[in-house]
């Protein structure tokens, strides 16, 4: 609050003011909270809705592009891919996708010694790449570029202790992911699996 006057203000204003920041920041958390309750709703909702699927459906392809849309669409990714693994553990082929260009589909297979994601299924351990144009280990940073493609999350997919490949969402812009993400996402996968 400002004011032109001098010492237009006593303690009683200052008092008034503070209770009105106590009102408006405990109004503010009320709202968050109630933000944060429609977003885990959303993900609930979307994790049975996925797993309704996965056991009403007979075709792999069908089950890992509804995994993948469902992934895109409750991460808020730019971009999400399922890898799996050949079955000589050598290479990582792209199987379904949403959010993608001919660019990123049409891409070679992975080599899993050579790639970033391939640490992924060495270790069965979720990983974040807060800049993938920026990492050096990141072999597609041009690709990454052109399809606008920044922070990377990226969680194994895994059955009975035996890695099956990999779950990667992309964000358009920086962005930290939090440890809820991450365990939505491996939660996410582990249905998947």
């Amino acid at each position: 609050v400002d004011s032109t006057d001098t010492a237009a203000f006593d303690e009683a204003h200052e008092r008034l003011l503070l209770d009105l920041a106590d009102q408006a920041g405990e109004w503010i958390r009320l709202a968050w909270e109630i933000n944060q309750l429609r977003v885990k709703g959303d993900q609930l909702e979307t994790l049975v809705d996925m797993g309704q699927v996965i056991i009403s459906e007979d075709e792999l392809e069908e089950v890992l592009q509804r995994v993948s849309e469902d992934s895109l669409r409750l991460m808020k990714a730019r971009l999400c891919s399922i890898m799996l693994l050949s079955e000589d553990g050598d290479e990582l082929s792209l199987k379904a996708w949403a959010g993608a260009s001919s660019a990123y589909i049409d891409r070679p297979n992975l080599r899993v010694n050579e790639s970033l994601v391939g640490v992924v299924l060495k270790t069965l351990k979720p990983m974040t790449v807060l800049d993938v144009q920026k990492n050096q280990q990141f072999h597609q940073t041009e690709l990454a570029r052109k399809e606008g493609l920044v922070s990377l999350l990226t969680v194994p997919l895994v059955f009975q202790d035996k890695a099956l490949g990999v779950l990667s969402v992309y964000t358009p812009k920086l962005h930290r992911f939090a440890n809820e993400e991450i365990r939505l996402l491996t939660a996410m996968a582990g249905l998947s699996s």
